[in-house]
């Protein structure tokens, strides 16, 4: 059986839970989550597309970040805001699709530089110059 104990933080008499939502953290939760998950992080991914008349664009991205939260509550990660560029050629045509083939692959392939070099620019990532040490 698995017991989830939280972390709990106190500021001056206010207590509050550790979030997953990388988007909801403070820089001090954010350093705090990475030593608890252990360097484990989710990005939820998932396209923006018709999905028939009946159900949202975003039915992707909402089911996989939903999985996602509730997983990292489960086995504590951080969640990576939601990625919902990619592959949709067969969809692209219908309103309301987003699709940027390009971009998507030039971030993947400038994270995983940046990550492999564990040097990126304090100018263009807004974190610092060792971001990739975080994890």
């Amino acid at each position: 059986m698995l017991v989830r104990f939280p972390i709990l933080l106190s500021v001056s008499g206010f207590t509050q839970t550790l979030p997953v939502n990388w988007e909801e953290m403070t820089a001090a939760d954010f350093q705090q989550a990475i030593q608890k998950s252990q360097g484990a992080c989710l990005l939820p991914f998932g396209i923006i597309e018709k999905h028939g008349p009946h159900l949202p664009l975003g039915n992707d991205v909402i089911n996989v970040r939903y999985a996602a939260l509730h997983g990292a509550e489960k086995e504590f990660a951080v969640v990576f805001p939601a990625y919902y560029f990619g592959q949709i050629f067969e969809a692209r045509h219908e309103p309301g699709t987003l699709v940027d083939m390009n971009a998507w692959i030039n971030n993947i392939a400038t994270a995983i530089r940046a990550i492999k070099s564990d040097q990126m620019s304090p100018e263009t990532s807004g974190a610092g110059p060792r971001p990739a040490r975080h994890f």
